[in-house]
């Protein structure tokens, strides 16, 4: 049996939108298929998700580059210039090059301020080109491949550690926490993905879990293994707990499930460096801790000095004597970085999409597949969002891509959506002329 015929139940929904009229942007949104451009970015998420934090990383920029020759060669905003993510990611691209030019550090800036530059711009191409279900589904398998890829990759050599890491296993990666933010991406690309695939695809994401998980408690990254919690318990709450009566079935064992995850890493894993280091955390080991405090609170009077411009993307090395080279939080990066414009740009982009889809979901509420494929990207939002307080998202190329490509694709459903409408109230307002 093929993907499109499995489980009936999860793809009779698409029967809803199937007399749509063909070549309408609301048809095309629920069934517009990929095309050369399309392929190309699907193949760049699969480089970026597949080498980011090994030693390759630099080929998916070589891809990239092929991308942006494509695009700008088939350019068109198909109706895109509506969505106000697409002018605000654009500000904060724009605003990066700016605070670059007016930092004390305008040469050290250049570096960060191409690269950050290039990951927004590859943004807004996401932004404007995914603009169905199809298109979105493609990009998120191969955001998952290129995690399975690099995540059985380094199972295979038995999760190696590399010096300096101490007992943390870095893989194929270069550094232990670059393998989990790998990890927990994965994840939650998986959670996202789970309600749209078929019985082999599901098979796979549920024993991707399982590696992860495994691979999450050798890695020792604290940040990674709770943003990948954060996301699955959101997705759980978010999908059943608005009707706590009606789930009750389902929430008791789940939760049950998720609450048995920390004990059993506790009991079985005992010596792991994700058990070890947690457990020190929690003992009074608080060095970690205190390093991180004393950043942030540098990184605010830093702002404060600096509210409007920042100080540059990139330069807070010079600002701490070489002690720390960023802040390793997304919310003082900003703030530091680009001043109280570009902190809010970024948030403002996340909350607008946010808004809209929970705006989706409760129109969608009847439809269980495209419900929990909405609640995927909202719980996916969490995680990360969790995770950048430990992370800095703008210089991650997953989290860029995944905001980005809810925004579009959220923006073009809600359009659909609002010309299926217009479609049935019109049907329902013709009738028969009264009989003489």
């Amino acid at each position: 049996m093929s993907e499109l015929a499995y489980g009936e139940q999860y793809y009779q929904e698409d029967a809803l939108h199937a007399e749509l009229p063909a070549g309408s942007p609301a048809a095309y949104a629920w069934h517009g298929r990929a095309g050369l451009l399309d392929w190309s970015l699907a193949l760049y998420v699969l480089a970026v998700a597949a080498l980011q934090g090994t030693a390759w990383w630099r080929y998916s920029t070589y891809i990239a580059y092929g991308v942006f020759v494509l695009f700008f060669l088939q350019f068109r905003l198909g109706h895109s210039e509506r969505m106000p993510e697409l002018w605000l990611f654009a500000g904060l691209a724009v605003w990066t090059v700016i605070t670059m030019a007016f930092s004390d550090y305008v040469v050290q800036s250049r570096g960060t301020t191409w690269y950050r530059s290039k990951v927004y711009v590859m943004g807004l191409i996401f932004l404007i080109r995914i603009d169905s279900v199809g298109k979105a589904r493609l990009c998120l398998r191969m955001l998952f491949l290129g995690a399975a890829f690099l995540t059985l990759a380094s199972a295979f050599i038995g999760f190696a550690t590399t010096p300096g890491s101490g007992e943390r296993a870095v893989g194929i990666a270069t550094q232990a926490n670059r393998f989990g933010y790998t990890l927990s991406d994965g994840i939650l690309v998986g959670l996202i993905l789970l309600p749209m695939v078929g019985r082999l695809w599901k098979s796979a994401i549920m024993l991707y879990f399982c590696i992860a998980g495994i691979a999450l408690l050798a890695s020792g990254s604290r940040s990674s293994a709770l943003a990948a919690s954060s996301g699955i318990v959101a997705f759980f709450v978010l999908e059943h707990v608005r009707n706590i009566r009606a789930n009750l079935k389902i929430i008791l064992p789940v939760a049950l499930a998720i609450a048995a995850v920390p004990v059993i890493a506790v009991t079985y894993f005992p010596y792991s460096p994700l058990v070890v280091r947690t457990m020190a955390l929690l003992g009074g080991d608080i060095a970690t801790v205190r390093a991180r405090m004393w950043m942030y609170s540098h990184a605010w009077s830093v702002f404060l000095d600096h509210p409007l411009l920042g100080i540059g993307p990139g330069t807070y090395y010079f600002y701490t004597g070489g002690k720390f080279v960023y802040t390793h939080t997304t919310p003082m990066e900003l703030l530091a970085g680009g001043g109280i414009i570009m902190f809010l740009l970024f948030y403002i982009t996340l909350l607008v999409t946010w808004l809209r889809l929970g705006k989706l979901v409760r129109v969608l509420r009847h439809e269980r597949r495209m419900r929990r494929f909405i609640n995927g990207f909202r719980a996916a939002i969490v995680g990360l969002m969790v995770h950048g307080f430990f992370r800095v998202m703008t210089s991650g190329k997953v989290p860029i891509i995944l905001f980005c490509l809810m925004a579009g694709l959220s923006a073009r459903l809600m359009q659909a959506l609002r010309e299926e409408h217009s479609a049935g109230m019109a049907t329902e307002t013709t009738y028969e002329p009264a009989a003489s």
